[in-house]
């Protein structure tokens, strides 16, 4: 179901939760466990049923919001919600043609003969085209309804890295990915990204910020370093293209020879990648991105809103068309 959010902040972030109370978790000879001291993990285990609580929530929400808009249509017309339903969607679904019958019988790879199986297989079409235009029938009632979603998601405070940010500093909408650039999740949400920087302008921030998954990608913590080294070039962001649009070039070898491709001096790329200078660095991130509830690559917030996945376009364009409607 297609859904119209106002959203409104509802978690603060980690910190916050702990300075916002007063009260102490526990004591140890009379000095007190703030929530603040609890390991990272352990905020971010929270983050995460916290942002599955609200899904559930909302999930739950938005059955809710369907059946009272096709009850209160019903109402208005004098019928119930199935009386409803069967004279605007019902009666109006055709029946499958012998070509659809065999098609599905095909598909499914039955292994009773057609002519035993298909009074059953039109009734199935039938119940899934009826499902789906029921669907698409309460969706246009909530269109043309005033439906106004007052929970609010999830949101943590983020920092970006200014070193690594495209657009402008005053841009009302902020999104800082956490990404690996051996996953290819991440590889994968590229494409999307730039989509979305194009359509929005001046009007979204862009940030990186590593998260490599070492335990499973054995390049990526190498492939974050090199990107580093490229970045004291001046060049992060053409680097970073690279990256992701050739992972069979994550080694050594191969981040010379990307770094050639973009102009670097190639001994000043290999001597800081050999030095590991940037360690440290990547680990803070890591670590920030944890403590954010960051669990998976690619992970996206946007305004402190958690988007975890290679997303289509239109999971970003939902929030950030709602997080520009809420700012005018």
């Amino acid at each position: 179901m297609s859904r119209f959010l106002f959203l409104a902040p509802l978690l603060l972030c980690p910190l916050a939760w702990a300075q916002s109370g007063s009260q102490p978790l526990a004591t140890v000879n009379s000095h007190p466990i703030y929530e603040v001291d609890l390991a990272a993990s352990v905020h971010a285990q929270v983050l995460q049923l916290r942002n599955q609580e609200y899904q559930a929530k909302l999930r739950g929400l938005d059955d809710a919001v369907d059946r009272l808009v096709l009850d209160q249509e019903a109402k208005r017309r004098g019928l119930t919600s199935d009386q409803l339903l069967k004279l605007e969607v019902d009666a109006k679904i055709s029946d499958p043609t012998p070509g659809e019958i065999e098609a599905y019988y095909l598909a499914q790879r039955l292994t009773q003969p057609l002519e035993t199986v298909q009074v059953q297989i039109s009734q199935n079409i039938r119940q899934a085209r009826a499902q789906k235009a029921r669907a698409d029938w309460i969706r246009s009632l909530r269109q043309a309804a005033k439906v106004d979603i007052l929970l609010g998601p999830p949101r943590t405070e983020v920092e970006m890295d200014e070193s690594r940010r495209k657009g402008g500093g005053r841009a009302p909408v902020t999104i800082v990915e956490f990404g690996d650039f051996e996953c290819p999740f991440c590889r994968q949400a590229e494409a999307t990204v730039k989509e979305v920087l194009a359509k929005y302008g001046d009007r979204v921030q862009f940030s990186f910020r590593d998260y490599p998954l070492r335990s499973i990608h054995p390049s990526a913590q190498g492939a974050a370093e090199a990107a580093r080294c490229a970045l004291e070039q001046g060049k992060f962001w053409e680097y970073h293209d690279l990256l992701f649009a050739n992972p069979d070039k994550l080694n050594r070898a191969g981040f010379l020879e990307l770094g050639g491709k973009i102009g670097l001096d190639s001994a000043r790329l290999g001597r800081c990648m050999d030095e590991g200078a940037h360690g440290a660095a990547i680990e803070k991130d890591v670590q920030s991105g944890t403590r954010a509830g960051v669990n998976a690559t690619p992970a996206f917030f946007v305004n402190g809103i958690l988007l975890t996945g290679a997303q289509p376009a239109s999971a970003f364009e939902r929030l950030i068309d709602e997080e520009l409607r809420r700012q005018r």
